[in-house]
């Protein structure tokens, strides 16, 4: 808590009310000591009046992700937990405008961890708080029903009423031809009711089955499964941890010394990773916080500890920190582990290929000597050669499953990655960080990625599958710059292709249906290296003829245009320049990215975007006359020297070129399978597309 007092200390009160709780710093301006910066769980608090209010700047992406999940939506959803911050879930992109916290909210509360969704209806969210406190709700409704675990009390009531009927009066001597019974089922009473006694990790595991989206499995110190969507939940596993009993009672009762800390994040012999095969139902695994892997075969029935497989590969009693079954073979596993707590740093990386009887690393060549200790593995499920793993430093790449790594990071900021997930339709990479928020990059170029195509000069990639959506409208007043907006994707297809030298012809591409009609043509990029081209699901537009007044009026702009270049060439501006320019102003180009996304913009900039220190402000030009303030590129200078702009406050005409045309709406492409053709010169290299439509697509 934080207090505060203007009587030197004879009388206090509280302060900062309604920030965020959990304070962790705080400065006084020595130079002004009404400022005050208060350092919280959520972030910064600013105040002017040293105190009486507070500003919370939420402006910068900096949110502590445990875990994150999908689901299937179009597009799909994202949500996650975070430290002390609850449950948030939002949008993976929009149909038009920038992602911002508008369009986030919160799902439950809490310290956020494990989240997941149901894969068939987007309206179900699984959350979770501390210590297995696991609930399930409806978003549609706002409905929230929370995990019943199994009690020992119950058990214990059920097996009492069996001995109360031998021996209905205790206040007299226990029957003796049932006393052999009665102290079978005192026995089994004590022993019932000490393997239901649960330990939840205040990270606690838990997943719906990849099989059947109604089988949820859950763990404490022992596994536990329910076959609809959380309730009724029974142990199928005995405990799996080392049950050191001196660890287990220090950490749930005395931890902390003379004030006892005992809050439930230090509960110890749990487990702290649990998962499923996808390839065969009921394979299990289990890891612990004190070292312990798990494997059972049959759902639960028999559980084989393959711990003793581990020695000589990570130290004992490590922290496991992620089970990865593969998706390609059923008996395929693999492994992170986290031994940060005590003083090592290595990461620790291993596959089992035959269900955990024994295991190699391949940490290979990660880095080591800094925080590098791995958080999470997670294998791609198309290439099954492609493996990413998240370190408390970032995020690295394998195209050889393990034997060569590679920092994978390209606009990620320099954080602990703590979870990371591939979504199987879209094949978006998506990460969770602890301490600046969450990720996304497409990998559907590394998931085609071989050996031929890397050394090929030319190719074209197999693009994502597209879909026509729309988004409802958030927000929309006037922030200013102290505003988060990170950039949405472009909407429509994503088509790249990789030139290994510059094309000297030009690139074509066309689009077909699946009658081979051609439904679009884009003129792509000669550059060398990966290109990028979007089509925006739409076929081509139908330009209208000029109207009588167009043709004068184009006529008229010609002659200006003809001024206007001679004019710039006598003042000794390059030529190639001014023709580069008209022709930019007679057909706008395109362009494309492939990465993580930026590093954050200034104020209200786009995450992604460059840096701007002060964008409130345009950059200084001489003659001001009240205009708009920044330096006008020669395209500009053109278009206003041939419209005859003379400065101040002049509404501009007909858009940002010279010659605007007027055309028929072009009409969306109907879902279906369409082929993409790239053309240059003799060669056409084809692949197909599919175009799907969302339930919340326009009309046309």
């Amino acid at each position: 808590s934080l207090r505060f007092t203007t009587d030197g200390g004879r009388t206090a009160g509280n302060a900062a009310q309604q920030t965020h709780v959990d304070f962790h710093a705080i400065w006084i301006d020595p130079n002004d000591p009404e400022r005050v910066v208060l350092g919280n769980d959520g972030g910064i608090s600013i105040s002017y009046d040293q105190g009486g209010n507070f500003a919370f700047p939420n402006t910068f992406a900096i949110g502590q992700f445990y875990a994150i999940s999908f689901d299937m939506a179009r597009p799909y959803n994202v949500c996650g937990g975070l430290q002390d911050n609850y449950t948030w879930c939002g949008p993976s992109r929009k149909a038009r405008g920038n992602i911002t916290n508008h369009d986030w909210f919160s799902v439950s509360g809490g310290d956020g961890f494990v989240t997941q969704q149901d894969p068939r209806d987007p309206n179900i969210v699984y959350s979770e708080s501390q210590g297995g406190r696991i609930g399930r709700s409806n978003l549609a409704n706002g409905e929230r029903e929370s995990f019943g675990f199994p009690d020992w009390r119950e058990g214990y009531r059920e097996i009492q009423d069996s001995i109360a009927l031998l021996w209905p009066d205790k206040t007299q001597p226990m029957p003796t031809e049932y006393g052999a019974r009665i102290a079978e089922l005192q026995e089994r009473a004590t022993a019932d009711s000490s393997n239901l006694q649960l330990r939840f990790n205040w990270n606690t595991p838990f997943f719906l089955s990849p099989h059947d989206a109604d089988v949820v499995y859950a763990a404490s110190n022992l596994v536990m499964k329910s076959t609809n969507q959380g309730d009724d939940l029974v142990a199928i596993s005995p405990d799996l941890s080392r049950k050191d009993e001196e660890k287990i009672r220090i950490s749930t009762t005395t931890t902390g010394g003379i004030t006892p800390d005992v809050t439930g994040a230090e509960t110890f012999a749990t487990i702290v990773s649990l998962a499923e095969s996808p390839v065969r139902q009921g394979l299990l695994y289990a890891g612990t916080d004190d070292g312990n892997v798990w494997m059972s075969p049959d759902d639960g029935e028999s559980w084989e500890n393959v711990t003793s497989e581990l020695d000589g590969l990570v130290p004992d009693g490590t922290y496991v920190s992620r089970i990865e079954p593969s998706s390609h073979k059923a008996d395929r596993v693999y492994i992170t582990f986290d031994n940060h707590r005590r003083g090592d740093f290595t990461p620790y990386v291993l596959v089992s290929e035959n269900a955990g009887n024994d295991f190699r690393s391949i940490a290979s060549n990660l880095p080591t000597g800094k925080p590098d200790f791995a958080h999470v593995i997670r294998e791609d499920p198309v290439n099954e050669d492609l493996l990413f793993v998240g370190t408390d430093v970032g995020a690295y790449m394998s195209m050889d499953r393990g034997q060569s790594w590679q920092p994978f990071m390209n606009g990620l900021p320099t954080a602990p990655v703590h979870d990371l997930k591939i979504h199987p339709r879209d094949g978006d990479l998506i990460a969770g960080t602890h301490g600046r928020s969450i990720w996304i990059v497409n990998i559907t170029l590394l998931q085609q990625l071989d050996e031929s195509i890397m050394e090929a000069d030319l190719h074209l990639f197999e693009p994502a599958p597209a879909f026509h959506f729309g988004t409802s409208p958030t927000g929309g007043e006037f922030t200013a710059q102290a505003y988060f907006q990170a950039g949405s994707p472009t909407y429509g297809a994503n088509i790249r292709y990789w030139l290994g030298e510059r094309a000297d012809e030009d690139v074509e591409i066309v689009i077909q249906d699946a009658q081979g009609e051609t439904v679009r043509t884009l003129n792509g990029s000669g550059r060398q290296g990966l290109n990028s081209t979007a089509w925006n699901l739409r076929g081509e537009s139908v330009a209208l003829p000029r109207s009588p007044s167009e043709v004068r009026d184009s006529i008229a702009t010609e002659v200006r245009l003809a001024v206007v270049v001679d004019s710039l060439e006598a003042a000794g501006v390059d030529k190639e320049d001014i023709d580069e320019a008209v022709e930019s102003l007679r057909t706008p180009a395109q362009g494309g990215s492939f990465n993580f996304g930026g590093g954050g913009g200034g104020g209200g900039a786009v995450v992604g975007s460059p840096w701007v220190d002060r964008p409130a402000e345009g950059r200084a030009t001489s003659g001001g006359g009240g205009g708009r303030g920044g330096e006008a590129s020669l395209e500009q200078d053109i278009l206003r020297l041939v419209r005859g702009d003379t400065g101040g406050r002049r509404r501009r005409r007909g858009g940002g070129t010279l010659f605007p045309t007027r055309s028929e709406p072009a009409a969306m492409a109907e879902p279906g399978s369409y082929t993409v053709i790239l053309k240059i010169g003799d060669q056409t290299f084809t692949q197909p597309l599919q175009v799907d439509r969302s339930a919340t697509a326009p009309a046309g």
